[in-house]
């Protein structure tokens, strides 16, 4: 299956960067709770078709999210970091206030002739203001399908949304979210653009079943965590071989990194999901489509970076103050470094954020990484640093042995003033 995916998919990366099609397509498919590691260096998960897809893309080995958690990176699908809408963790049914109807690429798209459909996890909003059944339609969504509104109980058994309308579904969530994706697409006609967000492999980890999973029986949640990533990369092989891609960009990211108790990355124990380390907010990023020359990237991305970019490979005009374009650094051609630093934060409570004193949250982290390597990670409690660390990533990738670099540290510490 493997090399049918890569004969298939390599005309894609070599098409010319002019086609005969007017606009290009769009497929942005999100993993969650997936890190860099489990994804790109263990080798022991099968995952032929998302490995085919690396193969023909650019794959860029210092990608970052803007949250350790599934609510405020999702926001970057607005171009803007969490913290402008009020969102530090997770958006909880009916929380105190919700995500006010804002323009996101779905908007932008939709609003220049492009199709556009939301599958899979949403976790956007909380309910509180408007309908969870249709709160995609404020977002720039013309069609919602296979949605689930926050996380769910039970992959076998589960509230999907389409379109507005609410029922139970039997049907195993991850298969359901690719068989809606392939079934828009076919239907759907002209330029389109598919956020597919799969709920895999979020908690609760359990083991996904024939045909979708064939390994030996999990005994431990790393083992139930890696089964259903393969039948993640199982119904993604499926979407490969039913879509006409052509024309089209392809996108796979995860929102952060693993969850605690399902990663076995030794330098990632205690610093994971919900976590500003490496293991926290490191992960996949994967870009395939017309022009684009595989091979690793080195430059420093922000998922909060793919409003921009799409728009720019759209053609169309326009942006954030938050989201830089990494379109230049897709064809193969060294670039200028676009971003000198990443910012990632968490903080409770949402919705409650105004520029101002850091009392203002009970608790929050925030850390700056720079192009060069130096990390630095500031955790508050009440208003005051409850820890500092400072790393060098060049030298400790692990992130074990915090530096003593004062210099360093003061200039980071300036930068991360921009966001106070």
């Amino acid at each position: 299956m493997v090399s049918a995916m890569l004969t298939s998919l390599l005309p894609l990366a070599l098409f010319a960067a002019v086609s005969t099609a007017p606009d290009p397509s769009f497929l942005v498919i999100v993993l969650d709770d997936v890190g860099y590691y489990d994804l790109v260096e263990d080798e022991t998960i099968a995952t032929p078709a998302m490995d085919s897809i690396a193969s023909v893309s650019a794959r860029f080995t210092r990608a970052y999210v803007t949250a350790p958690m599934c609510s405020p990176s999702r926001t970057c699908i607005t171009g803007e970091y969490g913290r402008r809408h009020g969102i530090g963790r997770i958006i909880r049914t009916n929380e105190s206030n919700d995500l006010d109807p804002t323009p996101t690429l779905a908007t932008r798209l939709r609003s220049a002739g492009w199709k556009t459909c939301l599958v899979g996890k949403w976790h956007l909003s909380s309910g509180k203001n408007y309908s969870l059944a249709n709160a995609p339609s404020f977002f720039g969504f013309d069609n919602w399908r296979a949605v689930a509104t926050h996380n769910i109980p039970d992959y076998f058994t589960w509230q999907r949304v389409d379109d507005g309308v609410t029922t139970l579904s039997t049907e195993y969530a991850t298969a359901a979210q690719a068989e809606a994706a392939v079934d828009w697409w076919g239907s759907t006609p002209g330029a389109k653009f598919l956020w597919l967000s799969f709920s895999a492999v979020h908690t609760p980890l359990q083991t996904p079943p024939a045909p979708y999973y064939q390994g030996p029986p999990p005994v431990n949640a790393r083992q139930r965590m890696e089964a259903m990533l393969e039948a993640v990369d199982n119904r993604v092989g499926f979407m490969l071989e039913s879509m006409d891609l052509s024309n089209t960009y392809v996108v796979l990211w995860s929102d952060n990194g693993a969850n605690n108790g399902s990663s076995e990355a030794p330098q990632q124990i205690f610093k994971l999901k919900r976590t500003l380390y490496e293991g926290g907010i490191r992960t996949p990023l994967y870009f395939m489509g017309p022009g684009i020359a595989p091979g690793d990237r080195t430059e420093l991305v922000s998922t909060v970076d793919f409003y921009q970019t799409v728009l720019d490979l759209a053609d169309l005009g326009g942006g954030t103050v938050d989201s830089l374009s990494f379109a230049g650094a897709l064809g193969g051609v060294q670039t200028t470094q676009m971003r000198q630093w990443i910012f990632a934060e968490r903080f409770t409570p949402n919705f409650d954020w105004v520029a101002g004193p850091p009392a203002k949250w009970p608790s929050r982290e925030r850390t700056i990484r720079r192009a060069d390597g130096w990390k630095l990670i500031v955790e508050e409690k009440n208003g005051k640093v409850n820890k500092r660390q400072l790393f060098d990533l060049n030298e400790d990738p692990e992130e074990r042995r915090p530096s003593q670099n004062h210099r360093v540290e003061a200039q980071l510490l300036t930068l991360l003033d921009q966001f106070p």
